[in-house]
């Protein structure tokens, strides 16, 4: 996989910031949604918080997505409306004010975004973008 100049900046930033983020459209446009890539702290926290959710397992699947998108939804905006993530209570309030057809398209897309930075940072992509620095002893 070649690495577009995009996807090349995303891992840069993954390695030096320590998350990249990158704006959407979902819904045809309708909605324009910027995630930021999970730290692994959020990750903790959202699995933490998870230990106390009781109900169907459906519930608990969608109240880890909620609680994912609560973590790297960075804004959001649809006609007049937007929201720019301050907290994440805030923003899982905020989602939870959503209909359920457009929060399941914000956890599609952000399951997009995700599956992008697997990809770049795959084995694969790394050997195919960078080549080895050759040694002194070789040089």
């Amino acid at each position: 996989m070649k690495l577009t100049p995009e996807q090349s900046k995303m891992l840069d930033e993954l390695v030096v910031k320590g998350y990249t983020e990158k704006e959407v459209d979902i819904l045809n446009g309708k909605i324009k949604a910027i995630f930021r890539s999970l730290t692994t702290d959020a990750q903790l926290l959202v699995e933490q918080d998870m230990k106390s959710i009781e109900g169907t397992p459906l519930y608990t699947v969608h109240s880890f997505s909620v609680k994912i998108l609560s973590y790297v939804l960075r804004s959001y905006k649809a006609g007049d409306l937007v929201f720019i993530n301050k907290t994440a209570e805030e923003t899982e309030a905020f989602i939870k004010t959503r209909a359920t057809v457009v929060t399941d398209a914000l956890v599609t897309a952000h399951s997009e975004f995700e599956k992008e930075l697997k990809g770049i940072t795959s084995v694969e992509a790394l050997k195919e973008n960078f080549t080895q620095t050759p040694s002194s002893a070789t040089a």
